[in-house]
């Protein structure tokens, strides 16, 4: 038997044509994560950002899908078809309209009675809510206003505003303030000095502490 040839512990040439795979480490994953704790805190953070994100963007698709069907959604509101003073009849004065669903007062009025009135002055275009709305045969109040000398003339049945201005020595800070007390009052009597108005029970407080501490100014509505 002869003698055995040395070992070839030369690097082999590969043979042509055959692709060379890049050495790979052999340590596993949990090992190698075992061995980094810094690693093992980027992929948390990681994972936890992702559920943010997620998160976020599952809420933020809810509420656009909310928004999309109360926005898509309309209802039947009776609205003013022309401006109303208080105490205007709202028969025929309304009219229906559809606006979506989103925008409508929650206690906009879906059947309005043919013998109701106004109970304050109410702007063109604005749905009618119960609040809004005066039964008849409702109680209404009438109270004296005291007038200057220079006043609006009036006569029984117009339909007033009722302005009140504060003399600066009231406020305290030297500075007059107007203010509307009432709206569309309904003249019951007049005399130079002064003017017997028909309100609503609500506004006689208002226009009661205007007269005592205030100039009363009377604004006619047309």
């Amino acid at each position: 038997m002869g003698p055995v040839p040395p070992a070839d512990i030369r690097r082999r040439r590969p043979l042509p044509g055959r692709r060379v795979h890049p050495h790979r480490s052999r340590m596993t994953l949990f090992r190698r994560l075992r061995q980094d704790p810094g690693a093992i805190r980027h992929w948390l953070l990681v994972g936890l950002l992702a559920w943010l994100l997620a998160a976020l963007v599952s809420h933020a698709l809810g509420r656009a899908d909310q928004a999309r069907e109360r926005w898509g959604r309309t209802t039947v509101v009776w609205v003013a078809d022309r401006a109303l003073g208080a105490g205007d009849d709202l028969d025929g004065a309304l009219r229906p309209a559809r606006w979506p669903a989103a925008l409508v007062p929650a206690a906009a009025v879906t059947d309005p009675p043919a013998d109701a009135r106004a109970a304050a002055a109410v702007d063109a275009g604005t749905a009618i809510t119960s609040a809004m709305v005066e039964r008849a045969g409702a109680e209404r109040r009438t109270v004296a206003v005291p007038l200057p000398d220079a006043h609006l003339p009036v006569e029984n049945g117009d339909r007033v505003d009722v302005w009140a201005t504060t003399d600066p020595a009231v406020t305290g800070d030297g500075v007059a303030s107007t203010r509307r007390v009432a709206s569309g009052a309904r003249v019951t009597g007049s005399s130079r000095g002064s003017a017997v108005l028909e309100v609503a029970p609500a506004q006689v407080a208002a226009i009661t502490e205007a007269a005592a501490s205030a100039t009363i100014a009377l604004v006619g509505v047309p």
